[in-house]
């Protein structure tokens, strides 16, 4: 919960209601996430053969889901997230984007 600041919101709602804290956030995330899913994608081979992969969303812009589904391009993939987030979020070629 956000109460700190007089709200009684957990961060996600509170992203929906400004549009500047929810795109910094998923700025944030995004540069974090594309760190730690380079070298994922350097050691980790569990996608290998997979048909399908979805993100269900949990904050960010289904970045990593782009970065998977570039290395393994056979993987049909869906984005899935909150509207507030798929309003922002940038497409990927192949990657539909649900809500």
């Amino acid at each position: 919960m956000i109460s700190s600041m007089g709200l009684n919101m957990n961060m996600f709602e509170y992203m929906e209601k400004d549009p500047t804290f929810n795109m910094a956030t998923n700025k944030g995330m995004v540069g974090f996430s594309t760190i730690i899913m380079k070298k994922i994608l350097e050691i980790y081979k569990g996608f290998e053969g997979l048909p399908s992969l979805v993100d269900v969303g949990a904050g960010g812009t289904g970045g990593c889901l782009n970065m998977i589904v570039s290395e393994y391009p056979s993987i049909k993939a869906i984005n899935f997230d909150l509207p507030h987030v798929v309003q922002t979020a940038p497409t990927y070629p192949g990657i539909p984007t649900r809500q």
